[in-house]
């Protein structure tokens, strides 16, 4: 085959262009850090690398998921660590109560006391994270205790189911001398309109617990409507069927429960409030959910804050002078250390509760913890393999870099040899 100059030097040409192609794609990878950078280089690099770039988006997602998690289960933790030490600030201070050595004033003074840790309670149920209220569900935008009094126009309806595990036997003084009572305490006090379904027969009287034989059922149930007690005679009380309790109310003192939080509600404004679970849920995983809150109605009871209501009205009424004092009064005065005795006993049960929930919550922090820590792995693994396919080895390079420009530079100069000979040389 007979080979030109022209041929030599085309083909001269194509190989400097493959070796400065080769010399600019090295310098790329050098300058740029990256093996490829454009897919065409390398699709199914450039695949792989989209894949790893994904997977490790992801898993900083679900570890930024995590950490608002853990803050979330932490501040929950802390309020009720919080509340705790309330309660067992309210025990010691019932014991006290309950010594008989103390005189009334002693008792009323702690009483007294009694009021401010229950704001305290009520803080730290209404506590926040990012602006929205931990214990209320999905009704972030709710405080679960009111911050202010409040006076509707419109009241709130309020649906309860009442059972005979619902009742209650206490003693009461009453026609000179202590008596047992058998009652059911609703949600709240100072309360209108209650209707009972089914309804019980005879139906309810309703009347005041200041009017005369208010805890005597012994002519029929009773419904003290300032203080949301039904009273049942024993033999109706051990027989009472589940009954749903409905009612109005439309004024609340400053810490008491939003009914909406509780309770099946209607609003003042009409909205309808049905009582479910509303579990808030982080995705911190492929396929893992990871549910951040505890309800209001599991930590802070209802129950809770009607014992804390109740030994502090208890008191409170017996503050009279003594002239003014009846019978049945002076029972109950005798009967108050016992009253002390009954409520440092029901705290240490809602202690005892808040101690399981807060048990509940550390174990979920703690397997949070372990999806967090998994994830810090992951989100290292996935970092070098990402680095592995899609970066550059720098000290390869530059050899290879090196070895190239040598070549390079051999074949212009070998070339400048080929392509100086003409015909016209050969002609003089």
């Amino acid at each position: 085959m007979r080979v030109t100059n022209d041929m030599m030097r085309k083909n001269l040409i194509y190989s400097m262009n493959e070796r400065m192609e080769h010399l600019a794609k090295l310098n790329n990878q050098i300058y740029s850090t990256k093996k490829i950078s454009r897919p065409s280089d390398d699709p199914i690099v450039a695949t792989r690398i989209l894949k790893f770039r994904t997977t490790l988006s992801e898993i900083i997602q679900y570890k930024a998921n995590g950490e608002a998690a853990r803050n979330w289960v932490s501040m929950t933790e802390g309020a009720m660590e919080k509340t705790r030490a309330v309660y067992k600030e309210m025990y010691d201070k019932s014991i006290q109560a309950s010594n008989d050595v103390l005189n009334f004033d002693n008792r009323r003074a702690i009483a007294s006391e009694f009021k401010e840790l229950k704001e305290q309670i009520a803080t730290q149920a209404n506590a926040s994270y990012a602006g929205r209220y931990i214990f209320s569900g999905f009704k972030t935008d709710r405080s679960v205790m009111f911050e202010e009094r409040q006076n509707f126009t419109v009241p709130y309806q309020i649906t309860e189911t009442i059972s005979a595990k619902d009742v209650q036997k206490i003693e009461k003084a009453f026609n000179h001398t202590t008596n047992e009572v058998y009652r059911i305490r609703l949600g709240y006090g100072n309360i209108d309109n209650l209707n009972l379904t089914p309804p019980l027969a005879p139906a309810p009287t309703v009347t005041t617990s200041e009017a005369a034989g208010a805890y005597d059922a012994s002519t029929g149930p009773k419904f003290l409507k300032d203080t949301g007690e039904l009273i049942l005679p024993k033999a109706m009380a051990e027989t009472l069927v589940q009954t749903t309790v409905q009612y109005e109310k439309k004024e609340f003192a400053k810490g008491d429960i939003r009914p909406e939080i509780y309770f099946n509600a209607t609003a003042p404004d009409g909205t309808v409030f049905a009582l479910k679970e509303e579990n808030i849920e982080y995705q911190i995983s492929y396929n893992q959910k990871f549910v951040v809150n505890l309800r209001a109605k599991d930590v802070f009871q209802v129950k809770m804050r009607r014992d804390i209501d109740e030994i502090i009205r208890e008191t409170e009424r017996l503050a009279k002078k003594e002239e003014e004092l009846t019978e049945d009064d002076k029972i109950s005065l005798k009967l108050l250390g016992q009253r002390y005795r009954n409520f440092a006993a029901d705290m240490q049960k809602h202690s005892d509760h808040l101690s399981n929930e807060i048990a509940l919550i550390g174990a979920k922090e703690s397997r949070l913890m372990l999806t967090v820590n998994r994830l810090d792995d992951d989100e290292l693994n996935f970092k070098q393999l990402l680095s592995d396919t899609e970066d550059t080895n720098i000290p390869a390079a530059m050899t290879e870099l090196a070895s190239a420009d040598a070549a390079y530079s051999m074949a212009l100069a070998a070339g400048a040899k080929i392509i100086q000979p003409t015909l016209l040389d050969f002609l003089r």
